[in-house]
């Protein structure tokens, strides 16, 4: 197996090392994107970084494809892993196409005959940023200009397995993402086999079947498990059942659950949680599977902060940070969070300032099983 990463990415290299327990002849190259003046990124994958003498210093730049080339003719069998990095300019489309322009040059150029392409925070926009139609029929409607479904079928073309950590519809399990038609919380079907939500209203089938490509590994034990052996005494808090039961493997303790069901509620961010009349002994931990522009957590926050009772800490813990603008408070996401004086944790699957926590064991262990 051929692992390829981009060029400098730790995340990479400590997932090659990994890989080399359960596996002989796995070989690692690095590559980087050449921006050209039109704006397309396009994958340079390279042998050995050479060094390159320049005004600002010393500067390390990969030379040809000739190695890689070579080795993939060998074995055509390649895994890409392909991680972005968090920020008030993270974009989701950027990620997206290059894994999409990587798979395509090495499929149609590289002739790589079975690509594993790893996203380990899925590129999209959250599909929580939903709208009910009401004058035509309450009908549901996606409102995000990059929706988990597209992004899928792009990268179905050049990619033959896609794998993620903790995507909107992973549901708490881990394995081929599965046609699951009630990914809407409450959701029924009436006779005439319509999908409705909880308060009756029409929506628009939001799943579709991605068994054989899309595979997610939930991170959510693994982050639970770190943050609370760090606490003496935690109070759960998470935004739906599939972070609770995740929590509840590592915990007996109760969980008070942000009561928000319905998505046209959770909009206007109305997040209402129960909670203890005294929390000064307890430190009150929120739970997510991504934290995207924080608005959530942060209301949170802010209605433990004037609590008659508060928690004596707070930790905001997430799958994938990937913390952009919030457009509404003029900010990134962890500048909000931070200057909450909440403790902010994530995992290694976006590189950020706080990714204390590495799933690059767990992925190197479902690829195993994945793959055998």
């Amino acid at each position: 197996m051929i692992i390829l990463g981009k060029f400098g990415d730790k995340f990479a290299e400590n997932f090659h090392e990994e890989m080399k327990k359960y596996r002989d002849n796995v070989s690692y190259h690095p590559f980087q994107y050449q921006i050209f003046s039109n704006d397309e990124l396009l994958p340079r994958f390279c042998n050995e970084p050479y060094m390159a003498i320049t005004k600002g210093g010393e500067i390390r730049f990969p030379p040809g494809a000739e190695k890689l080339r070579g080795a993939i003719k060998n074995d055509p069998n390649v895994l890409l892993v392909v991680r972005g990095a968090s920020g008030y300019k993270w974009k989701p489309v950027h990620e997206l196409f290059n894994g999409y322009l990587s798979s395509k040059y090495l499929k149609t150029e590289m002739e790589v005959k079975n690509l594993i392409l790893v996203l380990p925070s899925m590129p999209f926009d959250k599909q929580d940023r939903l709208f009910y139609d009401d004058e035509n029929g309450g009908e549901l409607i996606d409102g995000a200009p990059i929706t988990l479904k597209y992004a899928r079928e792009l990268l179905r073309e050049y990619a033959d397995i896609l794998i993620s950590f903790n995507p909107h519809d992973y549901r708490d399990r881990t394995g081929w993402i599965i046609k699951d038609e009630t990914t809407i919380p409450g959701s029924t079907r009436d006779e005439k086999g319509r999908i409705l939500d909880s308060k009756g209203r029409i929506i628009l089938p939001q799943a579709e079947d991605w068994t054989g490509f899309a595979y997610a590994i939930d991170a959510m034990p693994t982050l639970a498990k770190y943050v609370l052996d760090s606490l003496s005494n935690p109070f759960l808090i998470g935004p739906d059942r599939a972070v609770e039961n995740a929590i509840k493997k590592f915990s007996n303790k109760t969980i008070a659950a942000d009561k928000v069901r319905d998505r046209h509620d959770s909009l206007n961010a109305k997040s209402k949680i129960e909670l203890w009349h005294d929390m000064k002994d307890y430190d009150a931990v929120l739970f997510d599977d991504k934290i995207q522009a924080g608005t959530t957590m942060n209301n949170v926050v802010q209605e433990l902060k004037v609590h008659k009772s508060p928690p004596r800490s707070i930790t905001c813990a997430a799958v994938n940070g990937e913390f952009v603008q919030n457009k509404k408070l003029g900010k990134s996401a962890f500048d909000i969070l931070k200057e909450s004086g909440a403790e902010i944790i994530v995992t290694n699957t976006i590189e950020t300032p706080v990714s204390k926590v590495s799933v690059v064991t767990l992925l190197a262990e479902e690829l195993y099983k994945l793959i055998n």
